[in-house]
């Protein structure tokens, strides 16, 4: 596969002592020693033979849990290969990670197996230690294990069988020096295997119910553990649900004190509104007043300016120019009365002075009314009273 994309394969042996391996499928599998040994040692030997073209190096177990940072340069430099993993953070991490208690089977509490395969395993160790201790290639030992590992198993099997025959002759020959007490034999034997399997299923019932105790414990232990975390928080949440309720309450306090503002600010908007409203409307019923009267003044005005272009055009105007000539030179009541003097005299000559009289009268009253009405604002008897007085006073200099 690795030639079929163009790729370079290189290998990294991690190696731990076997009877370790050994000892750890025996607890993990309940597989015996001997056949843990020849397990392992298959798979270093086939992993050898397979890796002999690939550029490669070795790693051991404890030194990994020793000085792994060191293993791993030491790897990248024999392999020629790139590792990003040591910047400081990665190393903490890795060194909080790694502890020497997982090393659970170590050499000084292995039993001494004086197997077969305990000696070809131990030899095979030693050959991949040398290779990363003293440099020396493994591919030499590893070859003459593997001829002893094929002998093993190519000679279990006839010894196996041998000895199944020699134990099958022995018993035909008890059967046949005791034939006498076969039926008493075989009443015992099957006795004997009854009890024997009522012993096995005992033992494996105590076992079992030995482990479910064991779980049985762990499990109530974790349950309590986790009951008492649960009263713990629920003991906190209660806390901060009464923490919360008082904040509910006092915020609730705060929004019906809020709702009150805002209700009397409301009312107050509303009568100023109200007020707002009424000032408006008389400040427009004034105002149109106001205008009313600025209309009729423009109006007075221009009758006026009438009356003064006719008068100064009239006939009794030119006739007492000299006079008027006359009056400049004399003091300004003389010329006042002078004045009147002769308007009453051509007014009396001409029939004119009841009219004017009456049109001089009328425009007295009405400029007194409106400016008492202006002064007074607006009030009526104010108006009338100024009105009566202005017409009382006209009539009496008339």
């Amino acid at each position: 596969m690795l030639a079929e994309v163009g790729a370079t394969g290189k290998a990294i042996f991690v190696m731990r002592p076997p009877i370790e391996v050994a000892l750890s499928l025996l607890k993990r599998d309940r597989m015996s020693v001997e056949q843990g040994l020849m397990l392992w040692s298959s798979h270093v030997l086939d992993a050898e033979l397979h890796s002999r073209s690939m550029a490669r190096s070795v790693i051991f177990y404890q030194d990994l849990l020793q000085d792994w940072v060191f293993e791993m340069r030491r790897l990248r430099d024999e392999l020629d290969i790139e590792l990003s993993a040591f910047s400081t953070r990665i190393i903490d991490d890795v060194n909080d990670f790694l502890d020497s208690d997982l090393r659970h089977h170590r050499d000084a509490a292995v039993p001494n197996l004086r197997a077969p395969q305990s000696a070809l395993a131990e030899k095979l160790y030693e050959a991949m230690l040398a290779w990363r201790r003293e440099g020396v290639s493994p591919a030499a030992a590893c070859d003459d294990i593997r001829k002893e590992f094929s002998y093993i198993e190519r000679g279990a099997a006839p010894v196996a069988s041998h000895w199944r025959a020699k134990a099958v002759e022995a018993r035909r020959q008890a059967e046949g020096e005791r034939q006498h007490e076969a039926d008493k034999r075989r009443d015992a034997e099957k006795r004997g295997d009854y009890l024997e399997t009522v012993v096995q299923h005992l033992e494996r019932d105590v076992g079992e119910a030995a482990r479910r105790a064991s779980a049985a414990e762990q499990a109530v232990s974790h349950a309590q553990s986790v009951i008492a975390a649960g009263q713990a928080e629920l003991a906190a949440w209660q806390a901060e649900l009464t923490e919360e309720q008082g904040r509910a309450r006092a915020l609730t306090d705060r929004l019906v004190n809020r709702e009150k503002e805002i209700q009397e600010t409301r009312e107050k908007d509303a009568i100023w509104a109200a007020e707002l409203q009424q000032a408006k409307a008389e400040s427009d019923s004034r105002g149109v007043i106001l205008l009313t009267r600025l209309s009729n003044a423009e109006v007075r005005i221009a009758q006026l300016q009438q009356e003064r272009a006719k008068y100064l055009s009239s006939t009794s105007w030119r006739i007492t120019a000299p006079m008027r000539g006359i009056g400049k030179l004399t003091p300004r009541i003389f010329r006042r009365g002078l004045v009147g003097g002769v308007k009453l005299v051509w007014w009396s000559l001409t029939l004119q002075l009841p009219r004017k009289l009456r049109r001089r009268r009328d425009i007295l009253v009405r400029s007194r009314m409106e400016s008492l009405g202006h002064s007074a604002g607006g009030d009526p008897n104010g108006i009338r009273t100024e009105a009566e007085a202005a017409r009382s006073n006209t009539e009496h200099r008339g």
